[in-house]
């Protein structure tokens, strides 16, 4: 078991297993220097990285991850943390990165049902991931997912965040701790150069 996954599990139990494994992947190569988000998370990506400056947050949807960065941005670090699959061209989106940052680090749904914010337009594979940050420049890519049946069951079931009422504790680390590569519900990636 992920020695940080009960840390998570009262936030998103979801991404609990994503960001434990992020958590230890960053305490590991221990980045540092500047860096940026993009979209609207809890900024919990950016906890993992006490090293890293970040500055003020690009909020999606009113920033446009997609949209030609100024050629003078340039970040060490850059975080898109489940907005990919709501902008209408992931492909420039990741080229951007790739173009302004040493180092990126991405996450996706893939079992989800649709959620507007203002539109959901993308589900992406593991594979789909790598050849995208590979092609955006990203010499080392780190693809990972997790996800089970019984998860997407329970995400469909109370419309994300929460399992089902009744479920116990243990039962959720018995379930977080089943990962089954042919439904990965959550896909998260580190692209570095």
């Amino acid at each position: 078991m992920l020695k940080y996954t009960e840390e998570f599990i009262d936030g998103d139990y979801f991404r609990a297993y994503m960001y434990a494994s992020l958590k230890e992947q960053l305490e590991e190569i221990n980045p540092s220097g500047t860096g940026v988000e993009y979209g609207g998370s809890n900024s919990v990506i950016q906890s993992m990285m006490p090293n890293v400056h970040f500055s003020s947050p690009r909020n999606y949807p009113q920033y446009d991850i997609c949209e030609p960065w100024p050629n003078d941005q340039y970040w060490d670090v850059s975080i898109t943390d489940q907005v990919l699959e709501h902008v209408l061209d992931p492909i420039a989106a990741i080229n951007n990165m790739g173009a302004h940052s040493n180092m990126t680090v991405l996450t996706v749904p893939f079992f989800m049902y649709v959620h507007n914010c203002p539109v959901d337009c993308w589900r992406m594979t593991p594979y789909m991931l790598e050849v995208l940050l590979r092609s955006a420049g990203f010499n080392h890519v780190d693809v990972r997912s997790w996800g089970n049946i019984t998860a997407v069951q329970w995400c469909v079931e109370t419309g994300g965040g929460r399992p089902p009422a009744g479920i116990t504790r243990d039962m959720l680390f018995e379930n977080i701790e089943w990962n089954d590569p042919k439904v990965p519900f959550v896909i998260w990636a580190i692209g570095r150069k």
